[in-house]
């Protein structure tokens, strides 16, 4: 496995700085409602970006993360500065996401072998995802959205690692989609870490698409709509399920939907197809085989007190992952598939570190070290 000698990295859990508001509440005290701000230096690695480093700030009110701030960088060249968060403001809930972004990126040809692709490009993209949704029903919501992407590529090289030409590469060149709609959402459990519950997250949005690939700027339509569950079965284990769907009309190439990497597809490379149309399947099997476990973080704070004083779940899974990408210029490519096995550190309610090995029938060996949950 390539970078192998990154699954040390876990030992290097974040460091979390954690600070209530004139309180003298724990971190695991669940009647502590006050703000907490949370700083954290991180380690992260995977098989796509080699490791990652870098900083993340947010600030939560139990039992959730309101809104937090990462900058990383990457020993293969990537670099990322965002935001994401949720927070209440009177009837409504405001959503967040925002992040700039240089990835390296790479062209394949469409059949089973990963190392086979023809080209690659460092692409720069800005992408703003922004709603703000108020409460119709109970758990249900509905609100606009407004989500503007743009790409642009450059330093494009052929196979041979040679300079190619941007003009017959339009995956690498520039796109531009700004669209504005309706997003609605049905959620009874948390979308950072489901325990009991689903999500049905839809949106429908019209704009204005633009690019070196488009002859004149053309009206564009996206829609989306991801359908969780989270299920506990025996005691101490929990079934994730996930169906995922994609459409956009016009959207250039460098915006397009892709498939690869921890978010979409385990097992694959990074943004290995993309295309107008995508189709994304999960199912997940969560087994809890240590609860409130103290010690690791005891010692932890007895050697440096910035540690919490915080007890750790931990949890075994294995997964399934599917998808497909499609596109009026080539048709639907090759169903692409994974299976695999990873734990969770758990800070509860919602702080999860996860490391997963994922396996696709036709390629190598990938891993993923960082935070959050994978649905």
């Amino acid at each position: 496995m390539k970078y192998s000698v990154i699954i040390f990295f876990f030992i290097t859990l974040s460091i979390s700085i954690l600070r209530a508001d004139n309180t003298g509440h724990s971190i695991d005290d669940s009647s502590n409602s006050q703000r907490q701000v949370i700083a954290a230096p991180f380690a992260s690695a995977n098989s796509d970006e080699g490791v990652v480093y870098g900083f993340s700030a947010g600030i939560a009110r139990y039992p959730s993360l309101m809104i937090y701030a990462t900058v990383s960088w990457s020993t293969k060249g990537y670099i990322y500065l965002g935001t994401r968060g949720e927070r209440e403001l009177k009837d409504w809930r405001l959503i967040n996401d925002f992040y700039l972004t240089r990835t390296l990126r790479y062209i394949y040809l469409d059949d089973n072998r990963f190392s086979n692709h023809y080209a690659s490009g460092m692409v720069d993209q800005l992408h703003i995802d922004l709603a703000a949704l108020q409460e119709v029903y109970q758990h249900f919501e509905m609100g606009p959205e407004l989500i503007v992407d743009i790409a642009n590529g450059s330093d494009a090289k052929d196979a041979d690692d040679q300079p190619a030409s941007l003009d017959s590469l339009p995956r690498f060149r520039f796109g531009s989609s700004i669209l504005l709609g309706l997003r609605t959402r049905y959620r009874t459990t948390s979308g950072l870490r489901p325990l009991n519950g689903v999500i049905i997250d839809g949106s429908v949005l019209l704009g204005r698409a633009g690019g070196d690939d488009l002859v004149c700027p053309k009206l564009d339509f996206a829609s989306n709509l991801r359908i969780a569950m989270a299920r506990p079965l025996l005691p101490n284990t929990r079934l994730y399920l996930r169906g995922w769907w994609k459409y956009q009309a016009y959207t250039p190439p460098p915006n397009r939907n892709s498939l690869g990497g921890i978010i979409t597809l385990r097992g694959q490379p990074h943004q290995r197809d993309y295309g107008r149309f995508a189709l994304f399947g999960r199912s997940q099997f969560n087994y809890t085989f240590i609860h409130s476990w103290g010690l690791p973080l005891r010692i932890a704070h007895s050697i440096w007190d910035v540690f919490p004083l915080a007890k750790l779940d931990v949890e075994t899974v294995v997964f399934f992952d599917i998808a497909r990408m499609g596109d009026p210029d080539y048709g639907w490519r090759k169903t692409r598939q994974s299976y695999g096995a990873g734990l969770r550190f758990v800070i509860p309610p919602e702080m999860v570190v996860f490391f997963d090995i994922a396996q696709s029938p036709d390629g190598d060996l990938r891993f993923y070290l960082g935070t959050g949950e994978t649905l």
